[in-house]
């Protein structure tokens, strides 16, 4: 078995640094040449570092969603090439990116509506027992061959 990485505070500050430019844990492990497992397991027994660990992730986050929020709303300048050449710059933006923070931001607003009015149009409980009377009654004649399916009245 190899022996564990030491984690140095260097390394820690390295860590945590990575994090808090919005890398995943994988990324800032890699940038300081230790395991994820190693960075976990430092985790797990300080709390000091968890809490900064956490405080990184937050500030990554934020980074990360001030990015999305610039390449959305401000856009990225591209250079544009023709015959081999740059002829210019084009600046594209991302909907994607702008919708998502959107979303995030105000679910309410922007996010996957999900509540269905079962009433209906200005429907009332009544109206709803009402259906169900009449769909009651047209399984009953259809049960009983009084109508075609295709007959909401039944034979005359």
């Amino acid at each position: 078995m190899a022996s564990a990485t030491k984690l140095t505070p260097k390394k820690r500050e390295q860590f945590l640094a990575a994090l808090a430019a919005g890398a995943t844990v994988t990324r800032a492990a890699k940038d300081t040449s230790a395991s994820r497992q190693a960075w976990y397991g430092a985790r797990e027994h300080d709390t000091a570092f968890a809490e900064a660990w956490d405080e990184a992730v937050k500030i990554g986050n934020d980074a990360l969603e001030d990015e999305a929020v610039r390449r959305g709303a401000v856009g990225v300048r591209r250079a544009v090439y023709q015959g081999g050449k740059r002829v210019g710059f084009v600046r594209e933006y991302s909907d994607a990116l702008l919708m998502l923070v959107l979303k995030a931001r105000r679910p309410e607003k922007f996010g996957r509506r999900t509540s269905v009015d079962h009433a209906g149009k200005g429907g009332s409980q009544g109206e709803a027992s009402d259906a169900r009377e009449r769909l009651a009654s047209r399984i009953g004649r259809l049960a009983a061959g009084a109508g075609e399916v295709g007959d909401p009245a039944g034979p005359e």
